[in-house]
């Protein structure tokens, strides 16, 4: 069984609602450890390094979707406005 992560695996409302729960600055790996966020992408790889690059791509595909902005500071994301 393929067990690989893709963008059609996350939800972008959900991912949103979790965005917006976090403040107006996180890390994309905060993003990466909310429940909601692991329970929309289950089963989660056992490889971590392979889920958290995968949740962070997905932020940064999505930053005008969901509002971000990379701050350039390490993996800071800030919610626009």
């Amino acid at each position: 069984m393929d067990m690989s992560l893709s963008f059609d695996d996350f939800n972008l409302d959900g991912v949103r609602m979790v965005v917006n729960g976090l403040g107006r600055a996180f890390h994309a790996n905060d993003v990466a450890q909310q429940d909601a966020i692991r329970a929309m992408l289950r089963p989660v790889p056992r490889e971590q390094h392979t889920y958290l690059r995968m949740v962070g791509k997905y932020l940064m595909a999505h930053q005008r979707e969901l509002g971000l902005t990379d701050t350039h500071q390490d993996t800071d994301l800030r919610v626009e406005g």
